[in-house]
């Protein structure tokens, strides 16, 4: 049965329903706290990324939204591999909620839309309905090795994305769990279950990603297009404790 906007009271159920989804994330955390400055080391050191998700079919459990679209936009920003400052915002109609959170070292902090930021465990779930990136398994060199593996022997195409010239590639599932730090065999992924091909664009010289496109089966079921970019590629980048209290 198609979505509907329906009473009010309904609406605050989706609305719950959506701050729920914004506590059960994904397992990989993440930390921020200080001003990285890029090294010659191989890979990924820190960068900026703007993750777009259209999930159908998730909310299967719910009245009134089995076809509903649930629309998710992650704003994140990594200095290193436990550090992060990300902003998740998820719409279900005409409800939305959006959540913060920061995390530097052991320390970890989240507020939903303006409220004030309260001290959170590090370990839990950051807010973004089960897909976010594990942004350490794109960090250093063992990622970088790990990105080159998956894509030898595969040909590339000529590109282009924001101007600059790019590589793109059709990646096999299990190629992708390579990059994604998953093992090869096992179609679980930070962002998903993923069991078909991919798109990865990455730069020309040193293949640092750029863009991915695929499509996953979260845990709750249905189907979730995802659209990341990854920008400010080891740039100098500064996350900050919040003011708390």
């Amino acid at each position: 049965m198609p979505y509907r906007h329906r009473p009010l009271a309904t609406a605050l159920g989706f609305f719950a329903l959506l701050m729920l989804l914004a506590s059960c994330g994904s397992s990989a955390d993440r930390d921020a706290a200080a001003t990285v400055t890029p090294t010659p080391v191989a890979g990924l050191q820190s960068y900026r990324y703007e993750l777009a998700a259209t999930a159908q079919g998730v909310l299967g459990g719910v009245e009134g939204a089995e076809n509903a679209s649930l629309d998710i936009k992650v704003a994140g920003e990594v200095a290193a591999a436990d550090q992060e400052h990300m902003t998740t915002r998820m719409t279900l109609g005409s409800s939305s909620v959006q959540v913060e959170r920061i995390r530097i070292g052991d320390q970890a902090w989240t507020r939903d839309s303006q409220q004030p930021w309260v001290q959170d465990r590090v370990g839990s779930a950051g807010g973004s309905g089960g897909i976010g990136i594990d942004s350490s398994a794109l960090l250093g060199r063992d990622a970088h090795e790990r990105l080159n593996e998956a894509l030898d022997g595969l040909t590339p195409e000529d590109d282009q994305i924001d101007g600059a010239d790019v590589l793109r590639y059709r990646l096999p599932a299990d190629r992708l769990r390579m990059v994604l730090g998953a093992p090869p065999d096992s179609a679980q992924t930070s962002l998903g279950r993923i069991e078909g091909d991919s798109t990865l664009w990455v730069t020309k010289d040193d293949r640092l990603p750029v863009r991915l496109t695929t499509t996953a089966t979260p845990t709750t079921g249905g189907t979730v297009e995802i659209d990341l970019f990854i920008r400010d590629r080891n740039e100098p980048i500064e996350i900050r404790p919040p003011a708390v209290g």
